[in-house]
């Protein structure tokens, strides 16, 4: 009897521990399965905030299909003949007769809108303050340089704000909408109202617009700096051309004394470049820097 209650008791136990190993392995695989599911949702979460953010983009292209770039509006110049400063603001001219000469729009500009637009005229200038918005696409009428117009669409406006309720608006103009796009040349044009016939706000009218083209800024150093290299390299090749018919000469002569009697190729290379310098004197840094180049060999 004692020996059946022992083994009786043997086996209650075991099939405790067996339960206990039971539940820890399904609490485990509870809490595995539990791990990967969490996982895995921060990962879609992830996946659908960058598809997002890829939409996002393709929508905002498919809804301003005529939108301007704000960063065509960036350049670098350079300032007192060195450094070079970059810059966030692009003029706009016209042709046309009876319209200020030139309309600058400033895409970082030290007022509360960040933007501003400046108008010259007979030498004086206005400025306003003004915020650069996308817009619905638009279509307007402009008149051109050649006076024919056209229909163009727009989706980048720039409207004319002022910097206190009671600044002065000389030229009548603040709560217009004027337009930025991209022209056939594949620059930038600015569509204002036209000055000459609209003279209040009143008048203002956006399927009758004036068209300012893009001027083309040409860095003055730069364009400098080309012509000087052009220079540099023709003085060069007529210095390198006089020492290498020197040393062509001097390589056809057999008799050794006679070498020694010639002018040398330093000498004619030399002598080349002072001709060029009394028929060039604007150019003898140049040349002399030509000619350096020839007698080290580059």
């Amino acid at each position: 009897m004692l020996k059946f209650l022992i083994l009786f008791s043997s086996l209650v136990v075991l099939s405790a521990c067996s339960k206990d190993e039971d539940l820890s392995e399904t609490n485990s695989s509870t809490s595995i399965n539990s791990t990967t599911s969490e996982t895995k949702s921060s990962f879609t979460l992830e996946s659908g905030s960058e598809q997002a953010t890829t939409n996002n983009s393709k929508e905002k292209k498919q809804n301003f299909p005529y939108a301007v770039d704000m960063n065509d509006f960036v350049k670098k110049v350079t300032v007192n003949n060195k450094s070079k400063q970059t810059t966030y603001d692009l003029t706009f001219i016209t042709e046309q007769k009876g319209l200020p000469q030139s309309i600058t729009v400033n895409t970082k500009d030290l007022n509360d809108f960040g933007n501003a637009i400046y108008i010259s005229s007979k030498g004086k200038e206005v400025s306003y303050p003004a915020s650069i918005s996308a817009v619905p696409t638009k279509t307007i009428n402009i008149v051109g340089n050649n006076e024919k117009m056209r229909k163009v669409k727009v989706n980048t406006q720039v409207k004319i704000e002022t910097y206190e309720k009671d600044k002065e608006d000389p030229l009548h103009i603040v709560g217009d909408t004027y337009f930025l796009f991209y022209n056939r040349q594949k620059t930038i044009s600015l569509a204002t109202r036209n000055f000459d016939k609209n003279s209040g706000p009143e008048d203002l009218n956006t399927t009758d617009m004036v068209e300012y083209i893009q001027e083309i800024y040409e860095d003055t150093n730069t364009s400098k700096t080309n012509e000087e290299d052009t220079r540099a390299d023709k003085y060069y090749d007529l210095i390198k051309k006089a020492w290498k018919k020197q040393k062509d000469y001097i390589a056809s002569i057999d008799d050794p004394k006679e070498k020694q009697s010639v002018q040398t190729t330093q000498s004619a290379a030399i002598m080349e470049a002072t001709r060029l310098e009394n028929e060039n004197p604007d150019d003898t840094d140049i040349i002399k820097e030509s000619l350096k180049r020839v007698l080290d060999g580059k």
